[in-house]
């Protein structure tokens, strides 16, 4: 087996023994969301559940806001500020395209684009401090592999 792929094997096999044990699905092998700001960046990224492998999706000098996984893990919608308002950005994950979805004057926010994408409250919404970095974090449907 591949160095690089152990993480992803121990993450599966922790997920089996849970279910196992519980009869509910792991979520050791998912992927979170969530925004860090470090001085006056934001950096939108994406990481393993425990924190780890963080990727920056998206980095700023404004806020972003409202990370939302859509419902087959490979899109996310996002508020941005860089325009000086906030605008409401869908993008894809394996290209890194995005495009604006609601740029109207007034305040554009929450991104709840369609039935399934999930949003606060929800069950896979998460409150939890990782590596320094707290914040509201969003669980990933689907393996972490998928990114």
């Amino acid at each position: 087996m591949a160095p690089e792929r152990s993480r992803e094997v121990a993450h599966t096999i922790a997920d089996m023994i849970y279910e196992a044990l519980t009869g509910k699905k792991g979520v050791f092998n998912t992927r979170i969301m969530f925004v860090h700001k470090s001085g006056h960046d934001y950096q939108l990224q994406v990481a393993d559940v425990d924190g780890s492998r963080a990727q920056t999706i998206l980095r700023s000098k404004e806020p972003i806001m409202s990370p939302s996984w859509s419902p087959d893990g490979h899109h996310i919608a996002y508020v941005s500020f860089e325009s000086k308002k906030p605008v409401v950005w869908v993008q894809d994950l394996a290209t890194g395209q995005r495009h604006a979805v609601a740029n109207f004057k007034g305040s554009n926010s929450a991104p709840a684009l369609e039935p399934g994408w999930q949003q606060a409250g929800s069950g896979a919404h998460h409150q939890r401090q990782l590596a320094g970095v707290s914040g509201k974090c969003r669980r990933r449907p689907g393996p972490a592999s998928d990114l």
